[in-house]
């Protein structure tokens, strides 16, 4: 009989210390700027970092994918987008939630095979190659949308690989939650999870 356990990612998740740290950083970021509509534009050097490193990290579990599928391409923001879209078409409509913000986010949403997502072309590219010269690159809705997007990627790399998953309570996210995550309790064991559906199983 599968256990429980063969069910569940343990604590030590590839990359996903890295996403938690993130969370954190955003979240010291609230202090000073109010995370609402009306600040999505307010930019800032903290918001810069959390860009960078969001990004690269998001590159790095694309690469993770790419390997794991064993699939052909450039490495590319635009042909990654193929790489994701091969098995999961419908993984750029994923939302998320800020509870403690009444926030709605869906930071791919205008992700394709021919524009890359607003957060990377126009904040992480123009940070890394001229951040001087484009201060308002660096936005608060850029720094939500690029933290969100590493955890799209993370959460489908976690399911192509164990399949179904159960995140345990204590290290589900704190900040930035999928809309169609739950939590899960089984009572024999007194273990408590965390769950999430891709959108490609909701439209199942």
């Amino acid at each position: 009989m599968t256990s429980l356990y063969d069910y569940t990612i343990g604590h030590n998740l590839p990359h996903w210390r890295f996403y938690q740290s993130l969370e954190d950083d955003l979240e010291k970021c609230f202090k000073y700027v109010s995370p609402n509509i009306d600040q999505f534009d307010v930019y800032s050097d903290e918001f810069s970092k959390i860009i960078l490193v969001a990004s690269s990290e998001f590159e790095n579990v694309l690469k993770e994918i790419k390997a794991y599928k064993d699939y052909t391409c450039n490495d590319n923001i635009l042909e990654y987008y193929n790489l994701m879209a091969s098995s999961h078409p419908n993984f750029g409509t994923m939302k998320f939630i800020m509870p403690r913000y009444s926030i709605e986010i869906q930071p791919l949403a205008d992700w394709s095979a021919t524009q890359s997502p607003d957060w990377w072309g126009q904040g992480y590219n123009k940070i890394k190659h001229r951040r001087i010269d484009n201060p308002k690159a660096a936005s608060l809705i850029r720094a939500l949308n690029s933290v969100a997007s590493l955890q799209v990627v993370l959460l489908h790399l976690y399911k192509m690989k164990f399949d179904l998953v159960l995140l345990p309570i204590a290290i589900s996210p704190k900040l930035i939650e999928p809309a169609s995550a739950e939590s899960i309790s089984f009572f024999d064991t007194g273990f408590i999870g965390w769950e999430w559906r891709l959108p490609d199983e909701l439209t199942d």
